[in-house]
């Protein structure tokens, strides 16, 4: 498929959605942008698409525009069909809500749901952003217990941006919007990523980033993958209050069989550079957790700064967390708040080759140590 497509509306009435489906076979889709876009406030129409084998976009863009327009690849509420996998190769899925009307609007939700696995490479990117009053949506990729792995510098993204503000953004804690996901409570989900498969592999420069530098809580990150999480070669995960951002981190959850984080410039942080608290990262794994070659996992709150930097909590249940030639796991409050806790549960605790474990607090208050 090389062409466009679109579906656009100026009114309040709401605009159609579009649908690609393939039974019997795979869809590719390349060189192409498919649209939807509501300029007023109705709703922007959904983007359906799937296949009983493939779905491959190659250098191709696919955005909804406004109002809860969301774009749903794989299985979905609409089509009970996963393919096999889902392959985006320098290609974007966006989701935005910069249009010029009144009144609230939201940005929709994106999900990827594949039986076998879900791939982005060559500096392919999902975002859902909020750029006006509204909230930005939820980003959910799920396998079944296979695999998730973003390379060549591709990123997942939830994002509010400078004009942002999100009415509803009350999820302080990751773990709300963990609950959420599990249909544990009916808290809104507000702009957060949530991957579940069984192994999520990040590279090159790839990451996962929930984030505001507008007015409005950031999401949070939520990984759950039955067998591994690797992180290495400067893949990252974030949480961040930007500069000029008025709100929480959202945090970091990951449950998994086993965590490796490997190389300089990899690894999970939680920060904040504006107005708002630096959120807690939680790592549960069955087996091992590992940083090795400067791998890192820290909270940090910058200079000047009266927020507090969020805390740190590891467990294994069957193995040893393990550090490794440089590696760190740090909370570290430069301003006026509390530094927040370090807590390690495991059958044993190694460092060795310069690598530490470290709590610095210029007030004073918090950065307690338990292990």
């Amino acid at each position: 498929l090389r062409s466009r497509i679109d579906s656009d509306s100026s009114t309040k009435a709401d605009t159609g959605a579009i649908a690609i489906l393939s039974q019997q076979g795979s869809v590719d889709i390349i060189g192409s942008t498919i649209s939807t876009t509501n300029f007023a406030s109705g709703i922007a129409g959904d983007v359906v698409i799937t296949a009983q084998d493939n779905v491959t976009f190659r250098n191709s863009t696919v955005f909804s525009r406004g109002n809860q327009g969301r774009i749903l690849i794989g299985k979905s509420q609409f089509l009970d069909l996963a393919p096999k996998s889902i392959k985006l190769d320098n290609s974007a899925l966006t989701t935005r809500n910069d249009v010029d009307a009144t009144g609230r609007i939201d940005a929709g939700d994106i999900s990827l749901i594949a039986q076998d696995s879900i791939e982005l490479t060559n500096g392919s990117f999902i975002t859902s952003s909020t750029d006006r009053e509204g909230l930005a949506g939820l980003i959910y990729l799920q396998t079944d217990g296979g695999d998730v792995v973003l390379s060549g510098g591709s990123a997942i993204e939830t994002n509010v941006k400078r004009n942002g503000f999100s009415p509803d953004s009350e999820t302080p804690f990751a773990g709300g919007v963990f609950n959420s996901l599990l249909g544990r409570t009916d808290q809104k989900i507000v702009g957060s990523i949530g991957i579940s498969t069984g192994n999520l592999l990040l590279t090159d420069g790839s990451y996962l980033d929930a984030s505001t530098e507008g007015r409005g809580n950031a999401g949070a990150v939520i990984v759950s993958a039955s067998n591994s999480v690797t992180l290495q070669n400067g893949g990252v995960i974030f949480s961040r209050v930007e500069p000029g951002g008025s709100g929480n981190s959202g945090g970091i959850i990951i449950g998994a069989g086993s965590v490796l984080i490997e190389g300089a410039n990899t690894g999970l942080t939680t920060s904040t550079l504006g107005d708002g608290s630096a959120g807690l990262i939680l790592v549960a794994a069955r087996d091992r957790i590992a940083l090795n070659r400067g791998g890192a996992i820290f909270s940090q709150v910058t200079e000047n700064n009266t927020q507090d930097a969020g805390g740190i909590v590891l467990v294994t249940d069957n193995d040893a967390l393990t550090l490794r030639n440089g590696s760190r796991i740090s909370v570290n409050n430069n301003g006026s708040g509390e530094a927040g806790l370090i807590f390690i549960s495991s059958l044993a605790t190694f460092l060795d080759r310069d690598s530490v474990i470290s709590a610095t607090t210029r007030s004073g208050r918090g950065g307690d140590i338990e292990i």
